[in-house]
């Protein structure tokens, strides 16, 4: 997502509202998940995501969108 303290989580929470973009593929968001959370309570949108805690994870999913936390900044 970027530096967490820059514009990367507004971009991808506001990229990720879009039909036509969130439906293109499964996304892995990879960064701090308290941050994005904070972005998306602080421009008001509800986001549903799977977190998961490693990469190999990612394949026991079909799930649209995951988020791989890399904890706590």
């Amino acid at each position: 997502m970027g530096d967490p303290c820059g514009i990367g989580p507004e971009i991808i929470l506001k990229a990720l509202q879009s039909p036509s973009i969130s439906t293109l593929a499964n996304y892995l968001i990879i960064g701090s998940k308290e941050v994005f959370d904070f972005a998306a309570d602080a421009l008001k949108i509800p986001f549903a995501y799977r977190t998961i805690f490693d990469i190999s994870n990612i394949e026991d999913t079909q799930a649209p969108l995951s988020f791989l936390s890399i904890g706590d900044l």
